[in-house]
């Protein structure tokens, strides 16, 4: 009798697992976007859509480049993103990522992956968006370009994409780098650390721009990395520069955003003339130095000219560009930094089979 109640007890219980089981195979997912709003989602998605390049790589970090079914029109470098021509374009290739969303619509992704702007200045964008898709395509919000809240919102990513586990292994890394370069900047005094001018990349090389504080990404690897930026005073984003507001800067540092469209082959891993780089790179700096704004800083006398491919500012790549910046501020405090060896390992994470060697620059010298 006890046999048969024992017996009784166990099938019992195994009947309430599977049915937990189960049950949380189809539970739904809820959290917060970066956005503010309160997501739920009633399955794991298995297609995706998205848009913006940041996004992309996000995506590709974690390894999850298989459930996208839409993708942004701008990316277009197929050995970094597999099947690009088999996956519906879902907004142009000029950058700007206008949506197509009878496309959207057609594809029928499970959810609509956005990128967040710090500067809350596309509001209206998005809130076009939310109402063309939802209730029947949900729309997320994920920022993959603040430092103070990347590690939430690769784990929602995560969560949406159901690559948790490769969210937290490639967090494991960016929180042992970041917090590297944190414990040792930290106590750098505000005297020593340099002031910088980021040359922001322009539509035209000769264009005078800059980063002002509603450009959080540049503001925040700038203080991580033991600098002070010059243009955290201006309240705007991307800006053109005044030439008397330039002149009267005490400059030690210019880190020159370098844009891949302007520099084709210079600079990122598809520039087409890498065995000239060198030589391409130094005329960038040149320039730079021969600039009238600029002739007669302290940087340029002192041959602190930076360029840094503009891509390790405004995507997950910023881990680079924060170690590059690291090392060329301080360099005596960061001898032992090895971006290039970070950026292998970053590769690793994209599973992209670069020779940094053969490829254009990524930060220079």
């Amino acid at each position: 009798m006890k046999e048969k109640l024992s017996m009784c007890a166990i099938l019992i219980c195994f009947i309430f697992m599977t049915s937990v089981l189960a049950d949380n195979s189809g539970t739904q997912i809820h959290f917060t976007d970066a956005n503010g709003r309160e997501i739920t989602l009633e399955k794991n998605p298995e297609r995706i859509a998205f848009s913006s390049y940041m996004i992309a790589e996000a995506i590709k970090l974690i390894g999850a480049w298989d459930k996208v079914a839409g993708r942004d029109g701008y990316i277009s470098d197929p050995k970094l993103y597999p099947n690009l021509d088999t996956i519906p374009a879902i907004s142009d290739s000029d950058g700007h990522s206008h949506m197509d969303f009878e496309k959207i619509v057609e594809i029928k992704p499970d959810v609509l992956i956005m990128p967040a702007k710090n500067d809350n200045t596309n509001q209206d964008d998005d809130q076009l968006v939310i109402n063309s898709l939802e209730p029947d395509i949900p729309v997320v919000y994920i920022d993959v370009t603040n430092p103070d809240t990347f590690n939430e919102n690769l784990k929602n990513l995560g969560k949406i994409t159901g690559k948790e586990e490769n969210a937290e292994r490639y967090l494991d890394f960016y929180n042992g780098i970041m917090n590297q370069i944190t414990e040792k900047s930290s106590s750098i005094p505000d005297t020593e650390k340099p002031n910088v001018f980021v040359k922001a990349a322009g539509y035209t090389p000769d264009q005078l721009c800059t980063k002002g504080n509603k450009e959080v990404i540049w503001n925040q690897i700038c203080d991580i990395s033991g600098g002070k930026s010059i243009s955290s005073d201006l309240n705007q984003g991307w800006t053109d520069v005044d030439p008397e507001w330039l002149v009267n800067k005490d400059i030690d540092a210019i880190v020159a955003e370098c844009w891949d469209q302007l520099y084709p082959g210079t600079f990122g891993y598809t520039a087409t003339e890498p065995s000239q780089k060198k030589t391409s790179a130094d005329k960038i700096i040149a320039d730079i130095a021969n600039l009238e704004e600029l002739s007669q800083s302290d940087a340029v006398k002192n041959n602190r000219i930076y360029l840094m491919h503009d891509p390790l500012m405004n995507t997950p790549r910023f881990i680079i560009g924060t170690a590059y910046l690291a090392k060329w501020f301080h360099p005596e405090l960061f001898q032992d930094l090895n971006p290039e060896k970070i950026h292998e390992q970053y590769l690793d994470f994209l599973d992209a089979d670069y020779d940094l060697d053969v490829v254009g620059y990524a930060g220079y010298p």
